[in-house]
Order: structure tokens, then sequence, then C-alpha cells
């Protein structure tokens, strides 16, 4: 199984706790922050790698970066996640 699969709830909560130690006040919890970090998979699969120009990183990276993200989308159910505020 993939880091990101195993770890990234963690590293959110981590980031969340880090924030209110450091004296940011209101933080959403961590429910809500887990499913707007899903949403989000939507933003980086359709605008971050679907367009990046081959160009500039190359077939390679391009390629294994869009299957990356998809997968993220897809384990995320960022699509659906979507819909429900549309």
């Amino acid at each position: 199984m993939y880091t990101r699969r195993l770890k990234e709830r963690e590293l959110l909560a981590f980031y969340r706790d880090r924030l209110c130690s450091h004296g940011v006040q209101g933080a959403p919890d961590i429910e809500v922050l887990w499913t707007e970090y899903r949403r989000t998979a939507h933003h980086s699969f359709y605008l971050g790698w679907l367009t990046a120009p081959r160009e500039n990183y190359g077939l390679e990276v391009c390629v294994l970066g869009n299957h990356r993200t998809k997968a993220a989308y897809q384990d995320l159910e960022a699509r659906r996640l979507i819909k429900e505020i549309m």
C-alpha cells in the first residue's frame, strides 16, 4: 500500500495540531478538514497534472503524475464529494 494512503489522515491531524499550537483559533475539526482535503484531489487531478505541459516535465513524469493523482482522486472519492456541493 502506498504511503499516501497510510499516512494522509495522520499528516492532516498533525498539520491541524501544529496550526492550533501556534495560535490559530477556530480551526475546523479533523472530520471537516478530512472532507475538504479529499475534495482538493479534484483540483489536483483536473487542473494539476492533466494540464501540465509535457515539454516542462517530460512524458514519464507527466504520466506518473497523472496516474498518482487519478489514484488519489478515486481513493478519496473526490468526485462524489464535489457533487455534494454542486
